[in-house]
């Protein structure tokens, strides 16, 4: 039996379950129900682990950095690239930010720093997702509520550039999830994957900004009853206009990946049989260059806890997976750049130290430690104009900082702030 994909008469066999305003400056509150209706065709968040802790992926670029704005004598991802003279203005980078007592939202801009701190009532125990939507200037965050009588749900706060967050939601009818729901981005859609609390089955969802949720509870499944599981949350990107899943398959030691297109799942596709895959939430991106591979998947073995990868050029996957040397954790997360190739970042297992690399779409560069201590899995984002990427975590004591890749270094982090907080999501609007 495949571990993630499962006959429904042989899981019964086991005796698994089955189960059928904005705001910026003023507290982001909550209501009973979001909007569902509608959805067009199709930058991403998310970690996990056993026991449906985290939960989520890492979509494509989503777009570059701006161009050299009419003039602009540095090219975009340097400092002095926008907002001076002759250059573009620096586009904006949002925080989304949850904790045991409630979350935060931020936003950053070179010239100003982070401002427009807003307080989110909502309390998670699980980090957040978000994104924004390239080039429609409309995104959302969603989180995993842990309070009250909407314990599990799905909650969202849908977010645009005029009016910042608008205010906490559920996401359609009674849809709850037992880790952090995956998200990724096209330019047409936000596309969602999330765990059912009861059953370790895959769902989707997917939102736009002029139809709101819709739909919001399909199953990932091939037929009638071939669906997919696993043991923890999964990880989605977005290949053309495509969602792609990956996760650990259940009960087994497998890796699968799953393509839904035309809105309709493919079967999926199992990697490594007999590859001992970590019960945790692996990462993919899918990656912008014309040439070399159209994906990147990064996770973790189990025994030692080892990073590995793989890659799929010209729509057939590699086979022997590859060591990121030096790389073990099981908290990491991927973001395509615009130059084809992608970074990865991750909480090492040992010490809880703060490490990065670069994939060329060929293999991964040394690792660097940034000695930054941190609880779960970092958030990047593409860089805010002036920087190549945006780095935001959360330290031992519940606040959030953030750094900011320039030259090929990570600047000194500078503090975001928040309190006991969990995990943050972060999206540049590009």
């Amino acid at each position: 039996m495949a571990k993630g994909h499962s006959q429904g008469l042989t899981l019964a066999l086991l005796g698994v379950a089955l189960s059928g305003c904005p705001i910026d400056d003023a507290q982001v509150g909550e209501a009973g129900s979001s909007s569902s209706s509608g959805m067009t065709a199709s930058s991403s968040s998310g970690s996990g682990g056993a026991g449906g802790i985290g939960g989520g992926g890492t979509g494509g670029a989503g777009g570059g950095s701006g161009g050299m704005g009419g003039g602009c004598p540095v090219e975009p991802g340097l400092p002095g690239s926008c907002d001076v003279a002759g250059c573009p203005a620096c586009p904006t980078l949002v925080m989304f930010a949850t904790g045991t007592q409630g979350g935060v939202t931020k936003r950053f801009q070179s010239k100003d720093g982070w401002t427009m701190e807003t307080a989110v009532s909502e309390k998670s125990a699980d980090p957040p997702a978000f994104v924004i939507l390239p080039g429609q200037k409309a995104g959302v965050a969603l989180l995993r509520s842990s309070e009250g009588v909407t314990k599990d749900r799905i909650r969202a706060s849908t977010w645009t550039e005029a009016g910042g967050f608008g205010l906490v939601t559920n996401v359609g009818a009674n849809v709850s999830t037992r880790a952090t729901p995956g998200i990724a981005a096209s330019s047409a859609a936000a596309h969602i994957v999330y765990q059912d609390v009861t059953n370790n089955r895959y769902w989707y969802a997917a939102y736009t900004p002029a139809s709101g949720f819709a739909p919001t509870n399909e199953e990932v499944k091939v037929g009638v009853d071939t669906y997919s599981l696993g043991d923890a949350a999964a990880a989605i990107t977005v290949l053309g206009m495509d969602p792609v899943i990956t996760n650990d398959g259940w009960g087994d030691p497998n890796l699968y990946t799953q393509r839904r297109a035309a809105g309709v799942w493919e079967a999926a596709t199992q990697h490594l049989a007999a590859f001992d895959v970590d019960d945790t939430t692996p990462a993919i991106a899918a990656l912008t260059s014309t040439q070399g591979p159209e994906l990147v998947l990064v996770f973790t073995r189990a025994n030692d806890k080892q990073l590995v990868f793989l890659t799929r050029e010209g729509g057939t996957w590699s086979t022997t997976p590859v060591e990121i040397t030096g790389a073990k954790s099981t908290e990491l997360t991927l973001l395509a750049l615009p130059s084809g190739g992608a970074l990865l970042a991750y909480r090492e297992v040992a010490t809880g130290n703060l490490h990065w690399a670069r994939f060329d779409g060929v293999a991964f560069s040394a690792v660097e430690n940034l000695a930054l201590k941190a609880i779960g899995r970092p958030a990047l984002a593409l860089g805010a104009g002036d920087a190549e990427a945006e780095l935001v975590y959360v330290d031992t004591t519940g606040k959030a900082h953030h750094a900011r890749l320039q030259n090929g270094t990570f600047t000194t982090p500078v503090l975001v702030g928040g309190t006991n907080l969990v995990g943050v999501a972060i999206a540049t609007n590009l």
